[in-house]
């Protein structure tokens, strides 16, 4: 006889959503930084995603993981098409149920691409978790049903695109002086390049401009840093936010609460 012992699994939010982008549409203005894990998956496209500094080939049975504050984005390259699925799931006290979300550097293997059959068969695990009236065992089922498809699909690492050297050097001087204070006109001047130059090459290969890239990285580390138990002070300062007021101000039009009011509820 063999006794297995199995951890308790904690109650946990779930949000799932289908979207189709039509030729022509706005692409929506999400957050990407948050405390949830996030699961993007894509049935069709011309885009491809960012996630920390990798930028990722997409096509129909990709799928982009991200855990908490991994910042993340989709890059449109062109009005075609765009069907994909969105979920947006806690993980808090569940975290030694999703290794795949976990068991890995924060920013790398974020793709796993899935074979035809098995896209087919996610996709019919979020339809059902979308239009079915389930029993809360049967979306547990499903749930579980669709980490296993995801742990059984190809993990993609390192990623296929690559960037110019001038947006690959600017990346990484961002990400590496991001909590100091920055200067664009400097690196764009040790590029030997004007600043709208930069600007624009940087935008049409990772669909942000630069000022925007450089104010979400330091976003996405204050709110990391809220969340490890940082002041609102000292969050700022050390995200290179220089004046906290600022910061209060940009966080909550982004976030629609003062950092104070995100902390307490944690």
């Amino acid at each position: 006889m063999k006794t297995v012992n199995f951890d308790a699994l904690s109650s946990f939010h779930f949000n799932i959503k289908y979207l189709e982008m039509q030729p022509g549409e706005a692409p929506p203005i999400d957050q990407h930084i948050h405390s949830e894990c996030e699961i993007y998956f894509n049935l069709s496209g011309d885009v491809s995603f960012m996630a920390g500094d990798n930028v990722y080939p997409v096509s129909r049975g990709s799928v982009i993981i991200t855990r908490p504050y991994e910042y993340h984005h989709c890059i449109y390259h062109s009005d075609a098409v765009h069907r994909h699925y969105w979920v947006l799931f806690s993980s808090e006290h569940n975290e030694k149920f999703l290794d795949i979300f976990f068991a890995r550097p924060a920013g790398e293997g974020n793709l796993i691409v899935l074979s035809p059959e098995d896209t087919d068969r996610l996709a019919a695990l979020f339809d059902s978790l979308l239009y079915d009236e389930l029993s809360p065992s049967e979306r547990y089922i499903a749930f579980f049903g669709i980490m296993g498809i995801l742990n059984s699909g190809v993990k993609k690492s390192p990623p296929k695109i690559k960037l110019s050297p001038e947006v690959s050097f600017a990346l990484g001087e961002i990400n590496k002086n991001f909590t100091e204070p920055f200067s664009f006109a400097s690196l764009a001047g040790s590029l030997h390049i004007s600043v709208n130059t930069l600007e624009r090459h940087f935008k049409s290969q990772l669909g942000i401009s630069p000022r925007e890239y450089l104010f979400q990285r330091r976003m996405s580390h204050a709110v990391s840093l809220l969340a490890g138990g940082k002041s609102v002070t000292a969050a700022a300062q050390e995200s290179g936010f220089s004046d906290c007021s600022h910061f209060i101000a940009q966080f909550k039009k982004k976030f629609g609460t003062t950092p104070a009011k995100y902390k307490k509820g944690l």
